[in-house]
């Protein structure tokens, strides 16, 4: 008997390298949306109120003409109120993304604005933080948005103390408003 060898060769089986999955970042989309309705020809009187949405974790706004990034601007809290003619730009910030930066013009037309003054006792330098601070208490004690009141400027005097008075604009859209601003401002209380 002769011996029999048999060869076999095995056909390694083929493998499929399955690269990692990966998550796509998500496509954030702020949009500028106006809460008022426009005048004929897209102005608006006295002021416009505007809600920014997006789908990011937050949205960084600017209404200074310069352009948001998730690093700078001002976190939106709540709706926009726009005073003067500008532009409103806005970006949405995700983590480690965010989107394009979107913006929109507005034109408003000045109806009436009612000027008032507050005496207090010496403030010093008006830094930018008090300047908020003191536009979101007049704007409480009023019960009106915090963008209807514009900071004009403070001036300290000197008679028997020293005293700041800091005087503000508040906006309005109709000269009804604004005879209702006059009334309840001058009103005791």
């Amino acid at each position: 008997l002769e011996p029999t060898t048999s060869s076999s060769t095995t056909t390694p089986e083929p493998t499929t390298t399955v690269p990692p999955t990966t998550t796509a970042a998500p496509v954030l989309d702020p949009a500028i949306d106006v809460i008022d309705i426009a005048n004929a020809d897209g102005s608006f009187d006295g002021y416009v109120v505007m809600t920014v949405t997006g789908s990011g974790k937050y949205i960084k706004v600017t209404v200074d003409g310069s352009t948001p990034t998730c690093d700078g601007g001002s976190t939106l809290t709540q709706g926009v109120v726009l005073s003067e003619s500008g532009s409103v730009s806005a970006v949405s910030c995700g983590v480690d993304t965010s989107s394009a930066v979107v913006t929109r013009e507005f034109v408003i037309v000045t109806v009436s604005h009612l000027k008032l003054d507050f005496t207090f006792g010496e403030l010093g330098e008006i830094s930018a933080e008090m300047e908020t601070e003191l536009v979101d208490a007049i704007a409480a004690a009023l019960k009106i948005p915090p963008g209807r009141v514009v900071y004009v400027g403070t001036v300290t005097t000197r008679r028997k103390l020293l005293a700041s008075t800091v005087t503000v604009n508040i906006v309005s859209k109709t000269e009804d408003e604004f005879e209702a601003l006059v009334s309840s401002s001058s009103e005791p209380g």
